[in-house]
């Protein structure tokens, strides 16, 4: 009887520490701007995996978009746009338009 409601008690631990993780998880949509080609969009990709938080990264060249599914303990929006803005790209701000670069406003197709 003891090890029966151990058990319940475990099960429901575990089910309760996996509702917390979905509530970490997020998921962002990014506009990126100064890709040239698929290359490009690789190294953002890599770049974006190996951030802090980051458990999935997508990025597609055509459309200039990112996909990044990440632990919103460990990561923001604007953690991951410096990711990009450090690797000579631009991110697009959804609501406004504008865009961010590196430190002197060139865009990446200048820096490269």
């Amino acid at each position: 009887m003891v090890q029966e409601a151990s058990e319940l008690q475990s099960e429901h631990h575990q089910k309760s520490c996996r509702g917390s993780e979905q509530n970490m998880k997020k998921t962002i949509k990014l506009s990126i701007g100064g890709m040239h080609c698929a290359s490009c969009a690789s190294v953002i990709e890599k770049r974006l995996s190996k951030a802090k938080g980051v458990q999935k990264a997508s990025v597609n060249f055509a459309a200039e978009k990112a996909m990044v599914e990440y632990d919103d303990q460990q990561a923001d929006e604007k953690t991951l746009s410096d990711v990009i803005v450090k690797a000579g790209y631009k991110v697009f701000d959804s609501s406004s338009g504008n865009g961010t670069s590196g430190g002197n406003g060139t865009s990446a197709g200048e820096l490269r």
